[in-house]
Parts: C-alpha cells; sequence; structure tokens
C-alpha cells in the first residue's frame, strides 16, 4: 500500500496543512495521523463553511479521510471541547 508522508522543516506555517488537505482529496482513501499538538491553526472549507481547527489537521473536511491521532500527541482538551471540533456533538 502507498504511503505518502509530509514532513515540515520550518516548525510550522509553511503549508504542511494545506498540502496534505490537498493530497487527502485526491485519495480514494485517505488516513491522515496526528502526531504533534495544538497549534496556531489551520483554516479548511467543510461543509461550505470555513473553520479554524487548532487540535485536528485541515484535511479532517475531506469526507472520505479518516483522522488517527497517534501515541505521545499532545491532546489540549480545552482547546478540543472550545470549538475546534467543526461537527455536531
Amino acid at each position: 500500500m502507498p504511503v505518502t508522508i509530509v514532513v515540515g522543516g520550518q516548525y510550522g506555517s509553511e503549508g504542511k496543512g494545506k498540502v496534505v488537505a490537498l493530497l487527502a482529496r485526491s485519495k480514494p482513501t485517505a488516513c491522515v495521523v496526528r502526531c504533534g499538538g495544538p497549534n496556531s491553526g489551520h483554516t479548511t472549507s467543510i461543509n461550505g463553511r470555513e473553520v479554524v481547527l487548532r487540535q485536528l489537521p485541515a484535511s479532517i473536511g475531506v469526507s472520505k479521510s479518516l483522522l488517527a491521532i497517534s501515541a505521545g500527541a499532545v491532546i489540549d482538551e480545552d482547546v478540543l471541547a472550545k470549538g475546534s471540533c467543526p461537527f455536531p456533538r
């Protein structure tokens, strides 16, 4: 099974999130793995609504993608609960 890995060399703000969201849209099924912590924000469009995400990657806006949060990822429960999740709760 082919795998595409996107790695940034500038500690963020180089566009990894947008690249991964674009790649996820072009694959029949994408598994997006979150392995960091809350960041300064990924902006994406979900159901026609612009959403800024801090805890989750922008590619979760792709309906056919599967999100996996890896062991060792930093989960900030306050960030997650205070609106970084764009889906109905």
